[in-house]
């Protein structure tokens, strides 16, 4: 979709800007998001992808539970306010 300079974990990166299939969970507990927009560096980095705000801040109340190792997707209609 085109060239785009970006920043994450690993600091300022060269990349393109491209459309990519999001599915979280596992187990039978997935969550399909469909098409989202995502940036991809050009070289292989030596960092994990992390994923962004968009789509999924936007439709969940996001819960980590650091202890557990564990986090929670509570959609938006039914989390506490």
């Amino acid at each position: 979709m085109g060239d785009a300079n970006s920043s994450g974990v690993g600091g300022k990166f060269k990349g393109h800007q491209t459309q990519v299939e999001l599915s979280i969970g596992r187990g039978g507990r997935e969550i399909q998001f469909g098409l989202v927009m995502a940036y991809v560096p050009n070289q292989v980095q030596d960092i994990p992808l992390l994923v962004g705000r968009t789509p999924v801040f936007d439709e969940f109340q996001v819960i980590f539970e650091e202890f557990n190792n564990m986090f929670h997707l509570v959609p938006k209609e039914k989390s506490l306010k």
